[in-house]
């Protein structure tokens, strides 16, 4: 039987995320702009709920974030 065994710092995380307030589409975008200028190298412009990315080899793409 495997027990999960919670850190107090992420419970705690947790029980603040529960109360955090709703995110829009713009800031969930927003968010991972940050992140993909962390991780990928390439050219990245926000504009509302779409992020377009370049990449250094020709390719393109936008992300679109929807609330479901």
């Amino acid at each position: 039987m495997h027990i999960k065994v919670i850190k107090p710092e992420l419970k705690k995380a947790a029980q603040l995320a529960v109360t955090e307030k709703r995110f829009s589409c713009d800031n969930v975008a927003e968010e991972l702009l940050l992140l993909l200028n962390e991780y990928f190298i390439g050219r990245f412009q926000q504009k509302g709920n779409r992020i377009k990315l370049n990449f250094l080899n020709g390719q393109s793409f936008i992300l679109s974030i929807s609330k479901v």
